[in-house]
């Protein structure tokens, strides 16, 4: 079974959990999405407001994913093929590194899957996400869906495995569940 990963977007009081971005990001490669590696990026900054906890994957409303090293070892465990970046990654009041190592995380897998006959998308919507017969009996366990770049799937084995280890901050929508709908333009007059 697989799911749909995501960094969880999470509030704690009034205040989001997030790392942001302090350093003009560069301007990705369009190797990025296409699973090919980078093998340089400079070195980024990112803050976290003080006192917030400081998950396993870092949500930063950004293309980067900032994974723990903690995380980043289960995914090598997992045979999954990446490249990681150094990162910075301090907590905004103390200017002092969180607790949590970082880097920069940027999957290199990059598979088909979507049935487009079972399957109810367009370009901009996603109705009812299906998976080929054959993506599912290959069971990998994480990959970018080449016919959906932006979704990033979890096999329920590695889902198991990162909730065992009490990795924080991942969020996992099954895919029959899965859905994107296009905002209602709302017209001022």
């Amino acid at each position: 079974m697989y799911f749909v990963f995501k960094s969880l977007l999470a509030v704690k009081g009034k205040r989001t959990i997030q790392a942001k971005i302090a350093t003009k990001p560069p301007i990705p490669s369009p190797h990025w999405w296409k699973g090919m590696p980078i093998f340089n990026l400079p070195v980024m900054n990112f803050v976290l407001g003080s006192g917030l906890p400081s998950f396993d994957n870092l949500f930063t409303g950004t293309i980067f994913d900032i994974y723990s090293l903690r995380l980043i070892k289960i995914l090598q465990s997992y045979d999954i093929k990446f490249e990681t970046f150094d990162v910075n990654v301090i907590y905004s009041a103390q200017q002092t590194k969180v607790e949590n190592e970082y880097k920069i995380f940027h999957l290199l897998e990059n598979h088909p899957g979507l049935d487009l006959n079972e399957s109810d998308v367009d370009a901009r919507e996603i109705r009812k996400l299906v998976l080929t017969k054959e993506c599912q009996q290959l069971r990998r366990p994480l990959f970018r869906l080449s016919e959906r770049i932006s979704l990033v799937l979890i096999h329920s084995d590695l889902k198991n495995a990162l909730e065992e280890n009490n990795i924080s901050g991942c969020q996992y929508i099954p895919i029959e569940d899965f859905q994107v709908k296009r905002l209602p333009y709302f017209s001022e007059n």
